[in-house]
């Protein structure tokens, strides 16, 4: 799993525990998030194989990752893709994927 889910997931499991959900129903709730991110993230991935970054593509996959990351509490993370958003660079969008 790559570190961005883990931390997604992380914060997810935290915020919604204080809600009283059990374990199982936190893992059902997030399961389809964790495949979606997966997959924007995936895509993200082979936008920056290209030597021409496709900016309309890369901007539509991050508000996507954006919006995953805010429902699951992760709003530090939100807010960084979101300047990332507003103003994508290669190097700021290959860093978001390192982490």
């Amino acid at each position: 799993m790559k570190k961005i889910v883990k931390k997604t997931v992380k914060k997810a499991k935290e915020y919604l525990s204080n809600y009283g959900f059990n374990d199982k129903k936190i893992e059902e709730m997030i399961e389809l998030s964790i495949s979606d991110m997966n997959k924007i993230l995936d895509r993200l991935e082979q936008l920056l194989q290209n030597d021409k970054l496709d900016k309309k593509d890369t901007k539509k996959q991050l508000h996507a990752l954006k919006g995953l990351v805010s429902q699951l509490h992760n709003l530090k993370l939100a807010k960084k893709i979101e300047q990332i958003e507003n103003n994508i660079k290669r190097e700021d969008l290959k860093k978001l994927l390192s982490e």
